[in-house]
């Protein structure tokens, strides 16, 4: 029996190769063009475009410590709430230049500990937001 994680590797390919063998047969053209001229040439080049879909997206990018306050801000919006609930107030001023995460939380009085606690949170509101 194929397993659900051969299937997402092996349906992408097998759809793009379909795709690219209909190109050829309801589009094609008698030869002239090096793509939809040949059946072959066609199904290969639909396979190799679908198979461009198993190649893996940028990855998550982490909060940490040095992140820029705007850069967080873009990153995830509801950083904005939990901040101002923990007690770090100055985004709501709307000054243009705040700097690091850990830079206003110094600022604050907050200790290494519990910036460290800061950032795990939003690392995991942000796991959340992206599912």
């Amino acid at each position: 029996m194929i397993n659900k994680k051969t299937i997402k590797k092996i349906f992408p390919v097998a759809a793009g190769a379909l795709l690219g063998y209909a190109y050829y047969y309801f589009i094609g053209c008698n030869g002239s063009c090096p793509i939809s001229g040949n059946p072959y040439v066609s199904t290969l080049y639909g396979a190799l475009v679908g198979a461009v879909w198993l190649i893996p997206g940028k990855k998550m990018k982490k909060i940490n410590k040095e992140i820029l306050i705007e850069d967080l801000v873009n990153l995830l919006p509801e950083s904005v709430t939990y901040l101002m609930e923990k007690g770090i107030r100055c985004l709501r001023c709307g000054e243009p230049i705040w700097g690091t995460l850990e830079e206003a939380a110094v600022e604050k009085g907050f200790d290494e500990n519990q910036i460290d606690a800061f950032v795990e949170d939003l690392n995991e509101m942000l796991s959340k937001s992206d599912k």
